[in-house]
């Protein structure tokens, strides 16, 4: 809420974690988009690789998924400022791939908020409970300032997991 602007509220909680993929994951990528050229090296680097790809095809269905990639690659990206609607077609689109494509573990897309090195990504459950290992959180209180926006007021980490389960524990 703090990212999007939904609401201003007195105070908000941030929380990042880091999980550990304990094998290989297939993913969609949606990084091509011409929004984001110029934003983030490795995504430019990416891109290029994939607009070789789709030239060298000589195809125009190839032409036709890559416009498909990138218009979904905006809208994965775009911030959604008080607009609960803004995601109906992420949501429509990740259903479609996770219910259509057994394979594919996730999507990865470019961070809104972190342009130039961020990433983000969208993972099946299956693949949480299955592929992913859970080692690392910490959440971050947000206090409502008035014009100064918020300001992080304290700083809770869990425990570092060293067992087999994905619970967290602060």
């Amino acid at each position: 809420h703090i990212a999007r602007n939904l609401e201003e509220k007195e105070f908000e909680f941030s929380t990042n974690s880091l999980w550990i993929a304990q094998e290989n994951l297939s993913l969609v990528s949606l990084l091509t988009n011409n929004d984001i050229k110029g934003k983030h090296s490795e995504i430019d680097s990416l891109s290029k690789s994939f607009e070789s790809l789709i030239n060298s095809q000589g195809d125009k269905s190839a032409e036709v998924v890559r416009d498909l990639l990138n218009f979904m690659s905006k809208e994965f990206s775009h911030v959604a400022e008080k607009d609960s609607n803004n995601y109906k077609i992420t949501a429509a689109f990740s259903n479609y791939i996770f219910n259509e494509f057994d394979n594919i573990d996730g999507i990865l897309y470019p961070s809104t908020l972190y342009p130039k090195k961020g990433l983000n990504f969208v993972f099946k459950q299956s693949t949480v409970e299955k592929k992913l290992k859970f080692h690392v959180a910490s959440r971050r209180k947000m206090v409502f300032y008035g014009d100064k926006g918020y300001y992080e007021t304290e700083i809770i980490d869990s425990q570092i997991n060293t067992s087999e389960s994905n619970k967290i524990i602060w």
